[in-house]
C-alpha cells in the first residue's frame, strides 16, 4: 500500500505540473496572438476546467488500476 501512495504523490504532481504547462504556453500563445480580456474571462478558465477534469479523471482511472493489479496479485 505504501508504493501505491508513492506512486499517487508522483503522479499527481507530474499531471498538475504538465496542467499548469499547457495553461502558460496557452496563455502565451493567446496573448501574443492579441486575444482579447474575454477570452481570458470565458474561453481560457473553460480550458482550465476541462483540463483539471480530464486530469482527475486520468489519475482516478491510474489509481483505480493499480488497486486492481494490487487485488490481483494478492490472490
Amino acid at each position: 500500500m505504501k508504493n501505491i501512495a508513492f506512486k499517487s504523490l508522483f503522479l499527481v504532481s507530474t499531471i498538475f505540473f504538465i496542467d499548469y504547462g499547457i495553461m502558460m504556453v496557452i496563455g502565451l500563445v493567446s496573448y501574443y496572438l492579441g486575444c482579447s480580456s474575454d477570452f481570458y474571462d470565458f474561453t481560457y478558465c473553460t480550458i482550465g476546467k476541462i483540463l483539471i477534469a480530464a486530469s482527475i479523471i486520468l489519475f482516478i482511472t491510474a489509481l483505480i488500476l493499480e488497486i486492481k493489479s494490487l487485488v490481483i496479485k494478492k490472490k
